[in-house]
């Protein structure tokens, strides 16, 4: 515990000190954060790149934390707070935290869902048990193609897992060296294509052809912004059509158009029903998030009621057809 409250780490809580309260015991003062959860964070509309930035904050948390000679054993999105300035991390909660050379807690802890495997069986805390944790959570985050050898390689049994965060960094740092060189083959080599056919296509004209990296990481940046719009689009889309299901169920002229009588008694209020789920579409869209953009409303909007004409469709295709055998029946 003297441990922490010397430490200065910008990711770490500061600790203040114990204090004894009466009926429960010795407790744990820790500075105020203003902020939420990482898993209340990762719920939001967050970048690609900010995960990242977010992920790095919390792995430099752990390898200080490990160099003091501490082994946090409960680490887990609910004890990593994201600060609401800044949207800086704090690693709070060191309630179980132990050390090899301490006998603070000698017996197994932690939350089971991001607990290892061997720290379920064993009362000798490891950095191992922390780096496995790790594993877990940066799974959760969502970081791209380049984090999943190194999220794998957290996850394995323990004698083939990292044995300290400098490993993991480094490793992965590398391999973010390489994907680079990749990458940056990949523009020059189009570059060059495009100069070229500029060049075989354009008679006459000089055309300056300047793709920097820059540039290009903004082309990329940009589609990740329109993905992350898109998928917001289709989940308001398919959270609609779920509300136009619900509605039209609700109105019971699925199970009513069956047969004839039914249909007699419901042809006055066919329509008053079936309206019921087009009025519901106009309710939802005033419950959008107001970040959404003009066009992307009338998108929504659009889709969700061309599916409901659809939806509708059908009962009054079904209710005309019925119809006609009620007026054959009459003549």
């Amino acid at each position: 515990m003297e441990l922490l409250m010397e430490s200065q780490h910008p990711n770490i809580v500061n600790v203040h000190g114990v204090e004894k309260v009466e009926t429960l015991g010795e407790r744990i003062v820790m500075e105020y954060i203003d902020g939420m959860t990482l898993t209340e964070w990762l719920k939001g509309r967050t970048k690609k790149t900010e995960r990242i930035r977010v992920a790095n904050e919390i792995m430099d948390a752990i390898a200080y934390i490990h160099a003091k000679g501490v082994v946090h054993r409960d680490l887990k999105p609910g004890n990593i707070l994201i600060s609401r300035l800044g949207e800086h991390v704090k690693v709070i909660d060191f309630g179980l935290a132990d050390s090899k050379d301490y006998a603070v807690l000698k017996q197994p802890a932690g939350t089971v869902k991001y607990m290892s495997p061997e720290q379920m069986n064993t009362n000798v805390p490891d950095v191992r048990n922390d780096i496995y944790s790790l594993g877990i959570i940066l799974q959760q985050m969502d970081l791209g193609t380049n984090f999943a050898p190194t999220i794998n390689k957290c996850l394995s049994p323990i004698n083939e897992r990292y044995t300290n965060i400098s490993e993991l960094l480094e490793e992965l740092q590398k391999r973010t060296k390489r994907r680079k060189r990749i990458l940056i083959g990949c523009f020059i080599g189009l570059a060059l294509i495009i100069a070229l056919l500029a060049m075989t296509q354009m008679t006459g004209i000089q055309t300056g052809l300047k793709v920097t990296n820059h540039q290009l990481m903004e082309i990329q940046e940009q589609q990740e912004q329109q993905d992350e719009k898109n998928k917001r689009i289709d989940e308001a889309i398919s959270k609609g059509k779920l509300l136009i299901d619900e509605k039209i169920e609700q109105t019971g002229l699925g199970q009513h158009l069956d047969t004839l009588s039914n249909v007699i008694y419901m042809r006055g209020e066919l329509f008053d029903r079936l309206h019921e789920s087009t009025h519901a579409i106009t309710k939802y869209m005033e419950t959008l998030p107001a970040d959404f953009e003009k066009n992307e409303k009338e998108e929504i909007y659009k889709t969700l009621m061309s599916y409901n004409g659809q939806r509708q469709q059908v009962l009054i295709d079904k209710f005309n057809k019925l119809m006609e055998e009620y007026a054959q029946q009459i003549m």
